[in-house]
């Protein structure tokens, strides 16, 4: 099952959990849950039969989930070898004060990793694999590998955002609107339950992106036990 929970509001407060469950159907289908959450739902990863839902297609900001899809699309449609090795270009390592981008409206670029967020941390024209680029992206929740994907697939992170919405948009995910690659606030960036869903259904159907979220540590060695994305029991912002 997936389970998709989320409380509307302006700050970030979606709370993702992937199941790997042992149910049988009938069982699930029994299933009784029970949530103070403003909005969630839950599915059957198999067959996306809704078993119950509360303001499921209602927008919300999705913080760090964001990054299922920037890596789900980025192995789909990237054309882009696991071990090819890609540039970590200083413009994806700019960091700005969470309050600057606010008092300037959102101008500046949605992409620009707040200055307490999470990162690798990459250096500037270093080179990491595609692969360990993903790895840091899902199991870590790194912005700046997110941003370097973008920006190495895409060619620049606008363009890449640009065909990450119009892929969102084909395999079903038609209330997602995302502005940047890892999730950081933007008041158009958003998504709903039924969508994000939808997103970690189609991921888990892909060989790479289920390999990579099921794996304990990235191949740098970093333990992710209790912070990899879509890692056993939740998504960390």
């Amino acid at each position: 099952m997936i389970i998709f929970m989320c409380q509307i509001g302006r700050r970030v407060e979606i709370i993702a959990f992937l199941l790997i469950s042992l149910f049988t159907p009938s069982a699930a289908l029994a299933f009784e849950f029970q949530s103070q959450a403003a909005a969630y739902l839950l599915i059957n990863a198999e067959t996306g039969a809704v078993l119950c839902s509360h303001r499921a297609d209602v927008p919300a900001y999705p913080a760090s989930v964001t990054k299922i899809a920037t890596a789900l699309y980025a192995i789909e449609r990237g054309g882009v070898s696991l071990d090819r090795e890609l540039t970590v270009e200083p413009e994806t390592l700019m960091r700005v004060a969470e309050e600057a981008k606010a008092l300037s409206n959102y101008s500046l670029p949605a992409y620009w990793i707040d200055e307490d967020g999470t990162t690798v941390p990459l250096k500037a024209k270093e080179k990491r694999t595609f692969r360990d680029l993903l790895h840091a992206t899902l199991l870590l929740s790194a912005n700046d590998a997110a941003n370097v994907i973008a920006q190495q697939v895409g060619g620049t992170i606008k363009q890449f955002m640009a065909g990450l919405n119009a892929y969102l948009k084909e395999i079903g995910c038609l209330q997602t609107c995302f502005r940047n690659p890892s999730g950081l606030h933007h008041p158009d960036h958003i998504t709903t339950p039924m969508d994000l869903a939808r997103m970690a259904q189609v991921g888990l159907k892909n060989p790479v992106f289920s390999e990579i979220v099921a794996s304990p540590k990235w191949p740098a060695g970093t333990d992710a036990e209790n912070s990899s994305l879509m890692h056993k029991t939740g998504l960390p912002y």
